[in-house]
């Protein structure tokens, strides 16, 4: 991760410079600062919300002060370590060296990683749109054939089976980086942020595993039909509510973006795996599995998972590189030294 601070350079706030520029007062600023501690919200829409400063007022202070200066600093202070010839830690110099010693490195920037999601969810779409309605279409069964196997998008153990629980995983790891770097400074929200982490873990796991289809084994017993054909959305509706009880809380407390990007990432998702699943066993029950309409349900609610999970990637790498202090996450893959040497 590359930081904006360094061991040399202090970190000069932003507040300070809306202060110097004459802005801003001081008191604003503290009573700024005194809410950030209970909300954890970004400190530049707390004071907008306050009154203290118009956004684009502060945009445009941010853009052509705040972040050219803080990025001399930087070079700056990059310059002297190289010139002392100093053993810091700084990640700034560890990014140089990176790129000195033509080391691969792996950017994870919010807009290049969901647009390259983007890709190969719609590719996976189409790639099991063909396979499924060309079935159809030449009077055989949507899962017939090793090719309908592999890529419809309903099958198990197959391609976008494989994808989605990777981007279930890849949720889970980032969560559990915000959740580390939380637990650094105390937040009162790191315990949310782990069991986010710790969700999106068991869903990938039972996205690969499919261990929630034990529940269809509650269809005898509840008498259950209809939109509640596939008896699992009940314990999922339940999980829900039940979680929105809980984390609501810190939902709101999060900022504007990523509240929103979190609202909207949970609807599409939930409304695909439950909504779509509800109407899909509605038609199952009636009409059987076997035919066009029930393919284009599964494949709706796959692609609806699959966006939503894009989204919700977009809205933690987003979060990471504008309230961690992060400018890009970044995965260095450097030799080991007894190869080196070899």
């Amino acid at each position: 991760m590359k930081n904006l601070k360094s061991n040399k350079y202090i970190y000069k706030p932003i507040g300070n410079y809306l202060i110097e520029a004459d802005l801003v007062s001081q008191d604003q600023i503290f009573k700024a600062l005194q809410e950030q501690k209970i909300t954890e919200e970004r400190f530049g829409d707390i004071l907008v919300r306050q009154g203290g400063i118009k956004r684009n007022t502060l945009d445009y202070f941010v853009e052509k002060i705040v972040e050219p200066d803080r990025l001399k600093n930087n070079q700056q202070d990059l310059s002297d370590e190289l010139t002392n010839g100093t053993s810091d830690s700084s990640q700034i110099a560890s990014d140089r060296l990176a790129k000195t010693l033509n080391l691969p490195t792996l950017e994870l920037s919010p807009q290049k990683v969901c647009r390259l999601l983007l890709i190969i969810i719609t590719c996976l779409i189409i790639v099991s749109s063909v396979t499924q309605f060309g079935a159809f279409f030449l009077n055989q069964s949507s899962s017939a054939g090793y090719s309908g196997r592999l890529f419809r998008l309903d099958e198990e153990i197959n391609i976008p089976t494989l994808y989605s629980s990777l981007a279930l995983a890849f949720c889970s790891i980032l969560l559990a980086i915000i959740s580390y770097m939380k637990r650094v400074i105390n937040s009162s929200y790191a315990g949310y942020w782990k069991g986010l982490s710790l969700i999106f873990l068991y869903l990938a796991i039972d996205e690969m595993c499919s261990i929630h289809e034990i529940l269809s084994t509650l269809r005898p017993i509840l008498n259950a039909g209809g939109l509640l054909y596939f008896t699992w959305v009940i314990p999922g509706s339940i999980f829900v509510a039940v979680f929105l009880l809980i984390f609501w809380r810190f939902i709101q407390s999060l900022p504007r973006k990523t509240r929103n990007l979190f609202i909207i990432a949970g609807t599409i998702y939930v409304g695909g795996a439950i909504g779509m699943e509800m109407i899909g066993g509605y038609h199952a029950e009636a009409y059987g599995e076997d035919n066009p309409m029930y393919s284009l349900i599964t494949t709706i609610e796959e692609s609806l998972e699959m966006f939503g999970i894009a989204v919700f990637i977009y809205a933690l790498l987003s979060y990471i590189t504008s309230h961690l202090n992060v400018v890009n996450l970044r995965v260095d893959f450097h030799q080991d030294k007894k190869s080196q040497v070899n």
